[in-house]
């Protein structure tokens, strides 16, 4: 019996062999693949063993096709490896884009509204105050229906050429001081002075005489003129002067008496009519009584 198994193994071997072989001999990708599965032949020893072989061509193509699929999962790897360098460097870009939107969003004014009421010298004034102020980078803003509500009926708020007029608008204004003088006496043009009430006057005019006068070419171009009027401070207390304001020698104002205790006149809408030479003059008892004129201006 040993004998017969024997030779029964040999001849399976040798079969093997050639079939082997022969499958090389036509196929010649298949090469390293047979030397894999011979090198996997072994001598089976023992009585009454039953040996079965599997097609061998099948047992190849599933090997081959193993090798074909670990090539296609490497070409797969490969490409994932792009896909994920490619989304690396989509996100790297995402948040350079982020950190440029967040920059920007530094450079966008903080916005805020609130709601305002008002209170005039103690009295609750009723308005709308849904979003009346709104606060931009921490500075307050004002709206128009606030303002209209905070001023007297008499007066109006106009914006015009980006200025925001309260009362009457003044077109066409201009200072006196910028005004060909055509004649002047006892007085001090374009000098800083200060008043009874420790008020600087800048480029201001101070008659110093008991009788002064200084006369402005205007060439008719303007219908109205405004000033504030004061005394000065070194003045004397019980000492009183006047002003008067011709239009082409017309008189067109004349003040209340100045006194060392009058506080600033302000004088508004003194209509000189469109005169050719305006005429300012200024008298008084005594030269200790100065009266100060500033901030003069001519307009329409």
């Amino acid at each position: 019996m040993k004998k017969n198994t024997a030779t029964i193994i040999a001849a399976i071997i040798v079969a093997t062999g050639t079939i082997v072989g022969t499958f090389c001999g036509n196929v010649m990708g298949k090469q390293s693949v047979v030397k894999q599965i011979s090198s996997q032949i072994a001598t089976i020893n023992g009585d009454n063993n039953a040996v079965t072989f599997n097609n061998i061509d099948d047992l190849i193509n599933s090997y081959m096709e193993l090798q074909s699929e670990n090539n296609s999962l490497k070409g797969k790897n490969d490409a994932y490896f792009s896909d994920v360098s490619s989304l690396k460097e989509q996100i790297e870009n995402e948040e350079a884009g982020i950190k440029s939107i967040s920059n920007e969003l530094e450079d966008i004014p903080r916005v805020s509204f609130s709601n305002l009421g008002m209170c005039i010298d103690g009295e609750n004034i009723p308005i709308n105050s849904n979003d009346l102020k709104v606060t931009i980078d921490g500075r307050n803003y004002l709206a128009e229906d606030f303002l209209n509500n905070a001023i007297s009926e008499n007066e109006s708020i106009t914006i015009k050429d980006d200025i925001l007029y309260i009362g009457q608008v003044i077109s066409d204004a201009a200072s006196l001081n910028s005004q060909r003088v055509m004649d002047s006496r006892s007085c001090d043009l374009g000098e800083n002075n200060t008043d009874s009430y420790g008020n600087l006057h800048a480029n201001s005019v101070k008659f110093y005489g008991t009788e002064c006068h200084i006369i402005y070419n205007l060439n008719g171009k303007y219908s109205l003129f405004k000033c504030d009027l004061s005394i000065d401070e070194n003045a004397n207390l019980d000492k009183t002067g006047i002003i008067t304001i011709k239009a082409d020698d017309e008189v067109v104002y004349t003040s209340q008496p100045l006194t060392k205790t009058t506080d600033v006149i302000h004088v508004e809408n003194v209509d000189i009519k469109n005169c050719a030479l305006l005429r300012i003059e200024y008298s008084t008892k005594s030269n200790y009584n100065k009266c100060i004129l500033s901030d003069a201006v001519v307009y329409n």
